[in-house]
């Protein structure tokens, strides 16, 4: 992966250290003709709400999810 692309995702979730996960939704989307999966990740702390949203290759994550794991802890 790119450095800079590295570096901007850890800081991004970097800004929701500390702060308590209230909620998870998943939501199918279709754009361009590609179904995708979206997890949207509510959290708070101290009356401050973040979102987080991922957005996933649907096909990818309920098909191959099992092999990608299995390369990954190799």
């Amino acid at each position: 992966m790119n450095p800079k692309i590295e570096f901007k995702l850890l800081e991004t979730v970097y800004e929701f250290r500390e702060m308590t996960l209230k909620g998870a939704n998943f939501k199918e989307k279709e754009i361009g003709g590609k179904k995708l999966l979206t997890l949207e990740l509510n959290f708070s702390d101290s009356g401050l709400h973040k979102t987080m949203v991922l957005v996933l290759d649907k096909n990818l994550t309920t098909g191959d999810y099992k092999n990608i794991y299995e390369e990954i802890i190799k």
